[in-house]
C-alpha cells in the first residue's frame, strides 16, 4: 500500500498532466477464492488511441517519477515476492443513447 501511495499515485498523477489517463482508482476486494484479487488497480483512458505507443509515454514518465526504467524494473520484480500478479483486463464503458 505504502507504493501506491507514492510511486504508483505520482505516475499516475502526472499521466493525468500528459493526458495518457483521466482518473484512476484502488480497489481494495474480499477475494471469494484463491485466484480471485485481493486488491484491484484501474485506470480510465480518454480514447482508444492513446494507447498506440503507450509503453514509450509511460516510460518517459517512469523516467521522470522513479529516474529510470530499469529500476522501476528491480522494484517490480521485488513487489512480486509479495503479491501474486493476476493479470490484466481491458474494460470498455458502452455510453447508452
Amino acid at each position: 500500500m505504502k507504493w501506491l501511495d507514492t510511486v504508483w499515485k505520482q505516475t499516475n498523477e502526472e499521466s493525468k498532466k500528459a493526458g495518457i489517463v483521466v482518473g484512476y482508482n484502488v480497489f481494495n476486494a474480499e477475494p471469494r477464492t484463491p485466484s480471485d484479487p485481493g486488491i484491484i488497480l484501474s485506470g480510465t483512458y480518454p480514447n482508444m488511441a492513446i494507447f498506440d505507443g503507450i509503453n514509450d509515454k509511460f516510460d518517459a514518465i517512469t523516467e521522470k517519477v522513479e529516474g529510470s526504467v530499469e529500476k522501476t524494473n528491480q522494484h517490480d520484480i521485488g513487489r512480486g515476492s509479495l503479491r501474486e500478479v493476476l493479470g490484466s483486463e481491458l474494460i470498455r464503458e458502452a455510453v447508452l443513447k
